[in-house]
């Protein structure tokens, strides 16, 4: 199979992105400390807790669910600095993220259940951020789209419940297909977008997420009032992931763009609008933006950055959950579902409020005016040279790079503690080991001494008690060891010349050891001569 055009991509982000995956990190599973989330799984749960922690922790686990979670949760955080050295690894976190949390752990708020943190999408074996290729796709497919629509309405549709017309059967008319399996689109191969400088920063960060009124003269009513916990891939990562974009020949089933340059202006076309429009709206006319960030990135789109991206030497996407409805619809055929408080939904060509990134929860949010907006991505190609941009994304990630040095320090205690742990498991592997060879060589031992003729098995007896002997020292055949020297030599008497013969040299090994002379004293000459 051959293909039209081969690029190899890399991407930047211009704001916090999250890729949901539909999993979540649980109180339960992490703890926050020092202004890093640090994750952990049930074994270093386990580990980290300690025997008495573990028996407190299965006494609460039988209290119901609503009296438990609070005081599991709280015996978690109160053994956090025994839990760090067995976490998996650690993500920053911002500013209001550790006191949020302390917060309702503490008992301080009664919303202990809002401490879940939505996860974005990770390498689950290097836990690395991946910017699905998936992603990319969808979010090239819907500048394609809006480009082939132009403007128009979205059919009537009898069969859909509001009348208007749903989103695949929109797609297979304006793209002109009928079966899925004749999508155009299915020439178009991206791959997932690895990440490539773990070495110097994480890439992933924890915010909040908010809701801010588009417009906050439109309406006095407040916008949505919660507070959402993201796991989030960083702003500003300079060419921090790289991916392949491979467009195949045969894609003339449907409508299907015939290069990837007209992709990219087609993109182009579609999100710098969209991009331009929130920096003046959310930026400059409602102050979401700080002023200077702002400033700086509408002097690089009216300059060095804007230029690539009209000459399609570079690309803009946004991609992700919280990036807006508005910019993952068509242009006329927008068609968005607004959920109302104890209404029936609500269908808008715009709405009313956006998603925003925050360093600090929902009743903060008036002291400060540094909220991102999600999702904004720049693509770059071979030949692509943004020196003053990547100059900008640079100065704007300087918090990060100067977290290194903390961030090396959590990874030193985890490597630490892998590397004792690996030390014990091996001594006590050598001690199992050391146990297994001398049970077996006691049994090879009991094995051998049993083959032994009686004769040669009682003498081996008497040799193993003399050798272990010290009571009877030197203190002569009234000590407890001359009962056991009489035995033996009683029992010698019955034996054949070439036994009691190796009798009488455990015989005067014994007097040896007793310190008795046979030649002078009466008893051992006696015990002597039952056997000479």
């Amino acid at each position: 199979m051959s293909f039209i055009t081969t690029l190899n991509g890399r991407i930047s982000t211009l704001g916090p992105l999250h890729l949901g995956t539909g999993e979540d990190y649980y109180p339960t599973g992490y703890v926050i400390k020092e202004g890093y989330l640090h994750a952990f799984d049930d074994h270093a749960l386990l580990a980290g807790l300690g025997k008495n922690g573990v028996s407190q922790l299965a006494q609460l686990a039988e209290q119901a669910r609503k009296e438990a979670l609070p005081k599991i949760q709280r015996l978690i955080y109160d053994n956090a600095e025994n839990l760090l050295p067995f976490t998996n690894y650690s993500i920053w976190t911002v500013e209001g993220i550790q006191s949020f949390y302390e917060d309702r752990i503490l008992g301080k708020e009664s919303d202990y259940n809002k401490l879940q943190i939505h996860r974005t999408f990770a390498n689950p074996h290097t836990c690395q951020p991946i910017i699905a290729g998936s992603a990319i796709k969808g979010a090239i497919r819907t500048a394609w789209l809006d480009l082939q629509n132009a403007g128009k309405e979205a059919e009537d549709d009898p069969k859909s419940r509001d009348g208007k017309e749903k989103s695949d059967r929109l797609q297979k008319r304006v793209l002109g297909y009928k079966k899925v399996e004749e999508d155009g689109f299915s020439f178009l191969k991206i791959s997932d977008a690895s990440y490539l400088q773990s070495s110097e920063i994480s890439g992933r960060e924890i915010w909040f997420g908010i809701s801010k009124k588009r417009n906050q003269a439109e309406t006095k009513r407040p916008p949505y009032s919660g507070n959402f916990l993201l796991e989030c891939i960083s702003p500003w990562l300079s060419r921090a992931f790289a991916f392949d974009i491979r467009l195949m020949k045969g894609a003339s089933m449907s409508k299907i763009p015939t290069s990837i340059n007209e992709l990219i202006f087609t993109c182009n076309s579609y999100y710098l609008p969209k991009l331009i429009e929130e920096l003046n709206t959310l930026g400059i006319r409602e102050g979401y933006f700080s002023r200077a960030w702002l400033d700086s990135l509408l002097n690089l789109l009216n300059g060095e950055l804007g230029q690539a991206l009209n000459q399609g030497k570079a690309m803009l996407l946004r991609l992700g959950k919280h990036s807006g409805a508005e910019d993952k619809t068509l242009n006329g055929a927008r068609h968005i579902k607004i959920m109302r408080q104890g209404q029936s939904p609500a269908y808008r060509k715009r709405t009313t409020e956006v998603r925003l990134a925050s360093p600090v929860e929902r009743k903060e949010v008036n002291r400060t005016t540094t909220f991102l907006p999600f999702g904004w991505v720049l693509v770059e190609f071979e030949d692509t040279d943004l020196p003053q941009t990547h100059a900008f994304l640079r100065q704007q990630a300087e918090p990060a790079y100067q977290r290194r040095q903390q961030e090396a320090a959590w990874i030193k205690r985890r490597e630490d503690e892998l590397q004792q742990q690996a030390k014990k498991a091996e001594e006590l592997r050598q001690r199992e080991l050391e146990k297994a060879a001398q049970a077996e060589a006691e049994k090879q031992r009991l094995a051998a001494f049993a083959a032994l003729p009686p004769e040669l098995q009682e003498l081996e007896k008497f040799k193993e008690i003399l050798s272990k002997d010290t009571a009877s020292a030197g203190k002569g055949l009234g000590s407890p060891l001359a009962n056991e020297l009489r035995n033996l030599v009683n029992n010698a008497q019955s034996w054949a010349p070439e036994w009691k013969a190796k009798a009488l040299e455990c015989v005067e090994l014994a007097f040896k050891h007793l310190v008795v002379d046979r030649k002078k004293n009466d008893k051992a000459k006696a015990l002597w001569k039952q056997l000479a």
